[in-house]
């Protein structure tokens, strides 16, 4: 028997050619055990100390700072902002970014400047957009307290961002207000990906449909929703993980208040860690955090195997 040439470290022309694409992605996965998780592993070993930058000393003190965070009203409050925001966000953004997406694949001699022009909110910076967001709601220059008090109404001017005596049911009009802009800068990204899915079903679908007699809904309802579904499963684990970790838009206009009506946990994390110099404390926050975005990938791609398996 012949005995086959072995090369470089001894490995066989096989042996060499299943281990390349390895060789080619170990400098990515480098990169993001350096940038990602160890930063993860060092946060999450933070957690388990008093470390606080008031003092030099930074005793361990295991899980007294997940069970200081379970009698934390503070901590309660931005979980549950946290979780009606995403809730409400992922769902109402992906709703509008639907609607949007069916119109813009509509055929107009302006569509490609209407497709432009929908991506304004996405573009634009959110420290801009959240000033300018400020100064609609704002109590005495505000052009929507201007028209609302002009159609008579409203008697007097409304602080949008401040006034916790108005709502509507358990929302707070502070609350509402911020979810408000969270929805008009977010649904752009749902709608591109829409149009996208949309572009990618077959006109024949439609075509069959009509020749059997299916009404616009119909059509809509039995043929473009089931198509959507991946890309609707996709669009709805990425905007649960990023409504979760939100941070910019809560603090630039309200820094969580007032009274914790607006916070949620990444603003709280940030309040803890850099204002009250409670870093440990802090981390365990983060940890609960990333505990929660782990379930939410965790539950997708169970539903991805199993609809695999179908």
């Amino acid at each position: 028997m012949t005995k086959r040439k072995k090369g470089f470290l001894g490995l066989t022309g096989r042996q060499r050619e299943a281990l390349f694409p390895y060789i080619m992605l170990s400098p990515a996965l480098v990169a993001v055990l350096v940038l990602s998780f160890y930063p993860i592993f060092l946060g999450l070993r933070l957690s388990f100390y008093d470390y606080t930058l008031l003092y030099q000393s930074r005793p361990f003190i295991g899980w007294q700072n997940y069970i200081e965070l379970m009698r934390d009203a503070t901590f309660w409050s931005s979980l549950t902002n946290t979780l009606l925001y995403t809730v409400l966000n992922g769902v109402g953004s992906t709703i509008i970014g639907l609607g949007v997406a069916l119109l813009l694949n509509r055929e107009s001699r302006i569509r490609g400047f209407l497709r432009s022009f929908s991506l304004f909110p996405w573009v634009i910076p959110s420290v801009v957009f959240s000033y300018v967001w400020m100064w609609f709601f704002q109590r005495d220059f505000s052009p929507i307290n201007d028209l609302l008090m002009r159609l008579g109404l409203i008697s007097e001017p409304i602080a949008f961002l401040g006034n916790l005596d108005w709502g509507i049911g358990p929302f707070t009009l502070p609350f509402l207000s911020v979810l408000v802009v969270r929805l008009w800068s977010s649904f752009p990204m749902k709608a591109v990906m829409l149009l996208a899915g949309l572009q990618s079903i077959p006109a024949e679908l439609y075509e069959a449909a009509r020749i059997d007699g299916a009404t616009t809904w119909q059509q809509f309802r039995h043929v473009t929703l089931p198509m959507l579904v991946p890309v609707l499963g996709v669009i709805l684990t990425l905007t649960l993980i990023w409504n979760f970790g939100h941070f910019d838009i809560n603090y630039l206009m309200t820094q969580g208040g007032p009274r914790n009506a607006t916070n949620v946990m990444a603003v709280a994390v940030y309040l803890t860690g850099f204002g009250q110099f409670r870093l440990g404390y802090a981390a365990a926050m983060g940890g609960i955090m990333l505990l929660v975005t782990s379930l939410i990938a965790i539950v997708y791609i169970q539903m991805l195997r199993k609809r695999e398996d179908l």
